[in-house]
């Protein structure tokens, strides 16, 4: 009875949240989805002997990177809207995490339902020279069905500009973002 439709809209809610999570790794030893098919929050949809993977699936496996990762220092600067109390609420949600394969794991959440917001990515004491990327995004109320399996699903992220030690991408509307990066 809780079955539930999984849409784009929840897949960047549990991004923003698993950033939250990520960013106060120091606090959280450990979250878990409490549910994981044919309830709320699913990740995976069954109907008989069909299964589809929902947006959130993919969200999932765009953070697994972060396991085990160590935290790394990171913030963003400028992308808040008034709400409508004229309170200030971000449209961007990041973390960053150093893998043990010494990858740099960079996890965007793009909140705003029409808006695509310019990234500029800096480093301290790096130089990348192999970035790579994955996207999430479609319309909020974008989902998978079992005639549609892969309508909402990860792709490679085109597009990536490197200058010295700066990264600059475009975060869709409504979407989530992974990159790694080595230097």
């Amino acid at each position: 009875f809780l079955y539930q439709q999984n849409t784009m809209r929840d897949a960047v809610v549990a991004a923003v949240t698993l950033n939250i999570f990520n960013k106060y790794c120091r606090n959280v030893r450990m979250a878990c989805i409490a549910q994981m098919v044919n309830v709320l929050q699913s990740v995976i949809l069954t109907d008989g002997d069909q299964m589809l993977l929902t947006p959130t699936y993919h969200v999932y496996h765009m953070f697994r990177n972060h396991q085990g990762a160590q935290l790394l220092d990171s913030f963003t600067d400028g992308s808040r809207k008034s709400g409508p109390d004229g309170s200030k609420v971000n449209d961007i949600y990041e973390s960053v995490s150093l893998g043990s394969d010494g990858m740099i794991n960079i996890t965007i959440a793009n909140t705003s339902p029409d808006s695509s917001n310019e990234i500029e990515i800096s480093f301290h004491d790096l130089v990348p020279d192999e970035v790579s990327g994955t996207v999430l995004h479609d319309e909020m109320h974008a989902h998978n069905t079992f005639e549609e399996k892969d309508k909402v699903t990860e792709k490679n992220y085109a597009g990536i500009e490197r200058e010295g030690r700066t990264i600059r991408i475009i975060v869709p509307a409504c979407s989530v973002t992974a990159l790694r990066v080595r230097g």
